[in-house]
């Protein structure tokens, strides 16, 4: 972890998060606001997030602190682990449902919340690969559909076979040193109408 966004009005209680965080094996840099405003604006000035994950302390002073981890997963992709008082876990959860955050009852131990902030990075650096791996999954799919229709297209047109539409694919992505998917664009942009 090198950023953590650490959003808390509290002195005491971020004092607390600064030590805890700072005991970590890979100690990240802190970057400190004291309401969601002063986070969201950041955010917005700087296009993307400078930071790995945050840290918010609920409430804030401008609101509860739900929003601000919906909107930082929404809109930066950025997980959150959200500290709450106990009485709010079960409506807060409910309302991050289907996002990447943790949701944390307060009060709670400096060695609590140092596992679950290591858990909860570990969560998300896993839940960051999965999701690269799933788009490249998802782009190669893709391309083999545009691939097949241009197969497709090729035994249609120029009564090829399906080995033979096959070759001629990857012999002219091989010629012309392009990945089979620029072939294969090329060709049912030549012959579909």
């Amino acid at each position: 972890m090198a950023r953590l966004f650490i959003v808390c009005r509290n002195g005491e209680m971020l004092n607390a998060l600064q030590e805890t965080t700072g005991t970590l094996t890979n100690s990240p840099e802190l970057i400190v606001f004291h309401s969601a405003a002063d986070a969201l604006c950041h955010l917005a000035e700087a296009k993307q997030p400078d930071c790995d994950m945050a840290i918010i302390n609920a409430p804030l002073p401008d609101e509860f602190g739900n929003e601000l981890a919906k909107v930082l997963y929404e809109k930066y992709n950025l997980p959150s682990v959200l500290l709450t008082p106990a009485e709010h876990v079960q409506t807060v959860e409910e309302y991050l449902d289907g996002i990447s955050s943790f949701v944390i009852a307060k009060p709670i131990s400096k060695n609590a919340l140092m596992q679950s902030i290591q858990l909860a990075s570990g969560a998300f650096r896993r839940i960051n690969r999965l999701s690269t791996e799933n788009e490249a999954l998802q782009k190669k799919f893709e391309d083999f559909k545009v691939i097949d229709r241009a197969k497709c297209t090729l035994v249609g047109v120029l009564k090829m076979n399906e080995q033979q539409a096959h070759r001629y694919i990857q012999k002219q992505a091989m010629d012309q040193r392009v990945k089979p998917r620029v072939i294969a664009d090329s060709i049912l942009k030549t012959y579909e109408f």
